[in-house]
């Protein structure tokens, strides 16, 4: 998977990243905040919406490096592809843009679990099933244990850590390509393992859903993933 030839940029800690042309479809409150983080970094966004007014509104507000797109179009362009749909407006979203333009695309679902009666076992995870009705597309698992008031903050930060975002996956090159969109924000990539750790991610994802809703804070409540106060190496790289 190869970004646009354009360059490259560099992340909120100089690293280097290739700019890529990211697929937005679904434009709700998450897709929102990354594709913020995203056209800072360098990167463009094709955004694909249900409603064009809410599609418009947001590639306004990003500026010149964001545009609508048609569904069929914004997939088949994008170096990767962020599923903002939910529930039954997956499948719906699958459908309008062909499911065929998906093959060999990276798709990161950051989907929430909160409907499902249990996540471990022998339940498919959402990611799993996305997997399943596009077989020719590179699913990824990344960002669903955040809200979408964590991707709006300025800095991903907390007590001066980068947040630290777990990934699964059956595609080591998508996983690579994921790691670059989450560097380029300035937070930290956790190769979970293959898409099956995907239903540990949604399981846990609960976890903390459950937390934010009793009223801990937010700040409290990821400091979960990421201090380790023990530890004494490089920050995160036990956290798998």
């Amino acid at each position: 998977m190869s970004g646009r030839g354009k360059g490259r940029g560099g992340d909120q800690h100089g690293k280097e990243f290739r700019e890529m042309k990211i697929a937005i479809l679904g434009p709700g409150r998450m897709s929102r905040a990354l594709a913020g983080h995203w056209v800072k970094a360098g990167h463009e966004i094709l955004i694909a919406g249900r409603t064009p007014d809410r599609a418009e509104a947001l590639a306004s507000e990003l500026g010149p490096s964001a545009q609508v797109a048609g569904f069929p179009e914004a997939t088949a362009e994008g170096d990767a592809v962020l599923m903002g749909a939910r529930g039954e407006g997956v499948e719906w979203t699958l459908d309008q843009a062909g499911r065929r333009t998906f093959d060999g695309k990276v798709v990161i679902d950051m989907g929430g679990p909160m409907a499902r009666p249990h996540y471990l076992g022998d339940v498919p995870s959402m990611a799993e099933d996305l997997q399943a009705l596009i077989p020719g597309g590179r699913v990824v698992k990344a960002f669903n244990l955040n809200r979408a008031c964590t991707w709006a903050m300025e800095k991903i930060v907390f007590d001066g850590y980068p947040l630290s975002i777990p990934m699964a996956g059956d595609d080591p090159a998508a996983k690579e390509v994921v790691a670059e969109l989450i560097k380029s924000i300035g937070c930290t990539p956790i190769d979970f393992g293959g898409l099956e750790r995907s239903r540990n991610l949604e399981a846990f994802a609960a976890v903390l859903v459950r937390l934010l809703l009793e009223g801990h804070d937010q700040f409290e409540v990821f400091n979960l993933l990421i201090r380790v106060p023990d530890w004494e190496g490089e920050p995160h790289s036990r956290i798998v």
